[in-house]
């Protein structure tokens, strides 16, 4: 993903939407609707409920690409002591206090690790740069195959099969 950020950034896109492997995307105004959500905010993530947000479809304007970028390559953290989604959460958020992302590197004091996490997370949750997409599903359950326009991801067969019944396969 960081990779293709950075191609469209050298592009000059005006905007970025990455879709994972494992998402099936339903309806012809889910562009529109993801463009109508980026007028608010410079970034666009699926609602998630480990964290606030679930990166299987992401959405940027190219302001919100340059700042993303540059917040998320200054997180000098593996992803095994911070996870991809709290990375991608605190980069879209409006500020990155070092101070709390250091608590990340005591691997051995877990709860203290965990408790600096969930303060931050509850902070970029309240100082986010970033809007929630305007439908579901990603890995929300159950899943509304009535609604115009929705993605989602880990399907089991049944929702594979209603999904591609849906789509006309």
């Amino acid at each position: 993903m960081i990779l293709g950020l950075e191609y469209a950034l050298a592009c000059g896109v005006e905007m970025f939407l990455y879709v994972e492997q494992d998402v099936l995307v339903y309806g012809d105004a889910i562009i529109k609707k993801t463009q109508s959500a980026l007028r608010h905010k410079d970034l666009v993530f699926g609602a998630g409920s480990f964290v606030d947000i679930q990166q299987s479809f992401v959405a940027a304007n190219k302001k919100g690409i340059r700042r993303f970028l540059s917040a998320l390559h200054s997180i000098n953290y593996s992803d095994k002591q911070i996870a991809p989604e709290h990375k991608f959460m605190f980069a879209a958020s409006r500020f990155l206090p070092s101070q709390i992302l250091r608590l990340a590197e005591f691997r051995e004091a877990a709860r203290v690790r965990r408790t600096a996490l969930l303060l931050y997370s509850t902070i970029c949750s309240l100082s986010k740069n970033y809007e929630v997409l305007p439908f579901g599903y990603g890995r929300e359950r159950p899943i509304n195959f009535n609604d115009d326009v929705f993605y989602f991801q880990h399907g089991t067969e049944e929702e594979v099969a209603k999904y591609r019944q849906l789509a006309g396969f």
